[in-house]
Order: C-alpha cells, then sequence, then structure tokens
C-alpha cells in the first residue's frame, strides 16, 4: 500500500475521530454585577462629527476593549449599567 493510499483511508475517518474528541466547557467570564434600572432608558447619540462614533467597550473604563461603535442620530435601550470612568469633552 503506498502512501497515497494510506492518506486516503485516514481522511476518509478523518469525521469520525474528529466527533470523539471531547471538548472542554466554555469558562464562564465573571460577572461585572450591572445594577438594573427602575426603568429601560433609550438614549440618543448627539453631537458628533461625519466619521465621528462613540464606543461601547466590554468594561466601565477607557482601557476596556471596544465592542462597537455607535453614530450620529442612533438611539439605543439601556436596561442596566455600571458606573465606570466619566470623560468630558472632544477625544
Amino acid at each position: 500500500m503506498n502512501f497515497f493510499n494510506l492518506f486516503v483511508i485516514l481522511l476518509g475517518f478523518l469525521p469520525f475521530l474528529s466527533a470523539a474528541v471531547p471538548v472542554a466547557d466554555p469558562v464562564a467570564e465573571p460577572e461585572m454585577h450591572l445594577e438594573k434600572r427602575r426603568s429601560a432608558q433609550t438614549c440618543k447619540i448627539v453631537n458628533l462629527n461625519k466619521g465621528q462614533y462613540v464606543n461601547c467597550r466590554y468594561g466601565p473604563t477607557t482601557k476596556a476593549g471596544n465592542i462597537f461603535g455607535f453614530r450620529k442620530g442612533q438611539k439605543l435601550t439601556f436596561a442596566c449599567y455600571k458606573k465606570g470612568q466619566c470623560v468630558k469633552g472632544y477625544w
């Protein structure tokens, strides 16, 4: 049996072998202890120039990574919040 035939045979068993590999349970990230608002609050993004956006981050600090950005005019509804770093002015 040459190498190519052996390779084709092993390739045929690949789906069965991959199904037998155990998968680790996902690790839960630590909870941020968000505070629930009395009622959901809708906010509208204002005062941005063309091409600017407001960052939504993983945590309540400017050092936390961005999840996505919001453009001027977009409306967002928040049902909870976390107190964090306050940034004023244009950045």
